[in-house]
């Protein structure tokens, strides 16, 4: 996935790209501003400087000039922490290192726990918009079987708040988070994504696609948090070829009488030309998709 962030005021969008660069472009008329080496790591609440890191080095960028500037020239309280910190693992020795780009101090080794009757290991890690939490998910093999799990931990005292329920996969699950609703949005091998209300620790919705399959991507609108964009695709019978999309879901009543329903309405389905990679919604409630 390739990292996608607004400006606090929506006059600018960032995006990392295949190409190892960010892309700075000018909304609302789509305008290529520039492009600086690396991947974006995060966006000042301001606005005003944005992250980025590459193979040997993290760096700090002016967004309206995209000038370098020095990353001890910045004032940490311009920036959540999750929009300044860069994760590392041990995958095999089940070891996070959250590094906190302008606060070195404050960066923390977490230790994930597991059952020592296993042998996991690490495939996707993220920090929560809340700043408190980190999301972690790993997997493993018990006599011949495979299996997932995942955790929500808690950085400050690197304690585990509470468990995921994370469905067998080969590949690395995406995690998506709306920092406006406090939500955490989780793909699941079985073409369906889990959403988790991070304050209370549970499982409030689980979201399949219609007539398509779901290709693990997915974004929660900031002003209506039971409106989910999902990337689709499937299969031409004409042309055999792949096509692609994504479904605007109303999820509100997908709880019915207690039970979880199969499917939310249908708002809207967008075509799309390639593979989408990200999705994020504006204050605005546009959003948008990036694909390859």
């Amino acid at each position: 996935m390739r990292k996608l962030a607004f400006t606090p005021d929506g006059a600018t969008l960032l995006h990392s790209t295949q190409s190892k660069n960010v892309a700075v472009w000018a909304i609302p008329d789509y305008r290529l501003r520039y492009t600086c080496p690396g991947s974006l790591i995060g966006v000042s609440r301001n606005g005003q400087t944005f992250l980025t890191k590459s193979k040997d080095a993290c760096d700090a960028w002016e967004t309206a000039t995209g000038k370098r500037c020095a990353l001890d020239e910045l004032n940490p309280k311009d920036y959540d922490l999750h929009q300044r910190t860069v994760t590392s693992a041990d995958e095999l020795k089940m070891i996070l290192q959250v590094q906190d780009l302008l606060v070195p101090a404050l960066s923390t080794t977490i230790y994930v726990n597991y059952p020592k009757d296993c042998h996991p290991r690490l495939d996707a890690w993220a920090v929560a918009p809340n700043n408190q939490d980190i999301v972690v998910t790993y997997c493993g093999d018990v006599g011949g079987h495979d299996w997932a799990h995942g955790q929500c931990i808690d950085i400050a005292r690197s304690k585990k708040r509470f468990e995921l329920e994370v469905d067998r996969f080969q590949g690395e699950p995406v995690i998506n988070f709306s920092a406006e609703h406090n939500l955490l949005v989780m793909s699941s091998d079985d073409g369906s994504c889990k959403v988790y209300d991070l304050l209370r620790g549970i499982a409030i919705r689980q979201v399949w696609v219609e007539e398509a399959h779901f290709a693990h991507v997915a974004a929660v609108s900031p002003q209506n948090q039971w409106l989910l964009a999902l990337s689709t695709w499937e299969t031409s019978k004409e042309s055999r070829s792949m096509l692609f999309s994504i479904q605007l879901q109303n999820t509100a009543k997908l709880i019915r009488d207690g039970a979880i329903v199969q499917h939310g309405k249908v708002e809207r389905v967008i075509r799309e030309t390639g593979w989408i990679e990200s999705l994020l919604f504006s204050d605005s409630n546009g959003f948008c998709g990036l694909g390859c």
